[in-house]
């Protein structure tokens, strides 16, 4: 059972789950253990897709009586198997299912960006929902605040639950650019204290109207103690927007389809909830374990979901994770995202990632909304070859050179560039994020 919060919360503590949030690395591991045992032969007997990954390893759940054991004998699963077996089986779940189909309270997805959505069953009150209330309570809301919610396509909706947890007041708004009106009247309005979620394009869009509006961003979210930022990268020039208005960010990521992972007030990496999820780090391209700080993939457990649990998830996404104690107290493991594996290019031996491009893209005034896309026709390559969007009606002479001049001031490679107008790189995926990677 998910350890529930107690029913009243004392506002003046950091935490929502003082017990759980600070236990012990060895009361944390029994935990861990003692759900996983509990978890295992429930997949095992009801998800297909589980079980046909088992018996192809020649791996019974019998056979795992420890966390030790777990990690060299559990065979994993990415999101390529799930697609295949939804396909090959007419499974729209994708075989991950393991009770009947009344019991499913939410059916989310993926993003999509990298690929076919992949669609996550969730159980009411789930480890998403029981996650994200401890975060939003460390990002400053308390009973009774109202919090903003510009969710995105995101993964699932739990619009009430997550609120009804601390209790606070939900303000549902469009997570799209183009009405910032509504986003600034109901600041002004409620005096919300969370704002969740923001991105590159909106932090941008709402620079934007407040010039054209002639309404100063710093009087109007001058309420909002944190805003949580997801989807991608938070980049230097959004960090400076929102240090500008007198805004702290709370960077959001993915634990591999399993649930949400938050910064706390200390900004050093997303707290992962390992009562609620087994997390592993591996070295890339291997079943070796990474060592703490070091960069690796991120596999993930469900502990605590018993709809559709997803058992040694390989995520695809490169972190650097480390299981040192925080400044503010937690003891569960931080994770920096970084990319993901599909998204490598390696130039001269040299990894890079989209995240390292971002900043040179930013730094050249007419393609400052940061949307480009690294062409990655395969792993290797000898050249870096970027495609960047232009704002404007018309693309401005020497534009070209002058993003590859910052781009090779900043990594010290001379790209090709081929530009493009946003819109165009804009029609290529929601709202929140475009595909930073192409093959084309």
């Amino acid at each position: 059972m998910i350890a529930e919060p107690a029913a009243a919360h004392d506002p003046g503590s950091r935490y929502l789950d003082p017990a759980i949030e600070t236990m012990a690395r060895p009361e944390l591991e029994a935990l861990q253990t003692e759900r996983l045992l509990e978890r295992l032969p429930q997949v095992y007997e009801h998800s297909a897709l589980m079980r046909s990954v088992w018996q192809a390893a020649g791996i019974s759940w019998r056979e795992i009586t420890s966390l030790e054991e777990f990690s060299k004998l559990a065979p994993f699963v990415d999101k390529d198997r799930i697609r295949q077996f939804r396909a090959d089986h007419a499974d729209p779940v994708g075989g991950l299912l393991c009770v009947p189909h009344a019991h499913i309270a939410v059916l989310g997805s993926s993003s999509g960006t990298s690929g076919d959505p992949t669609p996550l069953p969730q159980q009411a009150n789930g480890p998403l929902v029981v996650g994200l209330a401890r975060d939003f309570w460390e990002a400053g809301a308390r009973p009774g605040d109202y919090v903003a919610n510009a969710q995105f396509t995101y993964r699932s909706s739990h619009a009430i639950e997550r609120f009804e947890r601390i209790p606070v007041v939900p303000i549902f708004l469009d997570q799209g650019t183009e009405d910032l009106e509504a986003l600034f009247d109901a600041s002004v309005r409620f005096r919300p204290t969370v704002l969740y979620v923001v991105n590159n394009l909106l932090i941008a869009a709402i620079d934007d109207y407040g010039t054209r509006s002639g309404r100063d961003p710093a009087e109007v979210l001058a309420s909002y103690k944190s805003v949580i930022f997801g989807g991608e990268p938070l980049s230097d020039r959004s960090r400076a927007l929102l240090a500008r208005w007198g805004l702290r960010a709370q960077q959001m990521t993915a634990l591999g389809d399993v649930c949400g992972a938050i910064e706390c007030r200390e900004a050093d990496g997303c707290h992962t909830w390992e009562d609620l999820a087994l997390v592993e780090h591996l070295q890339l391209d291997s079943t070796t374990p990474a060592a703490d700080g070091e960069r690796g993939e991120l596999v993930v457990t469900s502990l605590t979901e018993w709809v559709a649990p997803l058992i040694r998830f390989r995520s695809g996404d490169i972190v650097e994770l480390t299981r040192r104690p925080c400044g503010c107290g937690r003891t569960h493991a931080r994770i920096k995202v970084l990319g993901r594996t599909g998204d490598e290019i390696v130039i001269d031996g040299r990894s890079i990632l989209p995240r390292d491009v971002w900043p040179a893209i930013e730094a050249v005034p007419a393609t400052a909304a940061g949307l480009f896309q690294l062409i990655r026709r395969e792993r290797h390559s000898d050249r870096l070859r970027i495609r960047v969007g232009y704002r404007g009606t018309s693309m401005a002479a020497g534009l070209a050179a002058d993003v590859a001049s910052s781009v090779e001031h900043h990594l010290g490679l001379v790209p090709e560039v081929e530009l493009v107008p946003e819109a165009q790189l804009l029609r290529l995926g929601p709202p929140h994020k475009i595909p930073r990677v192409s093959a084309v």
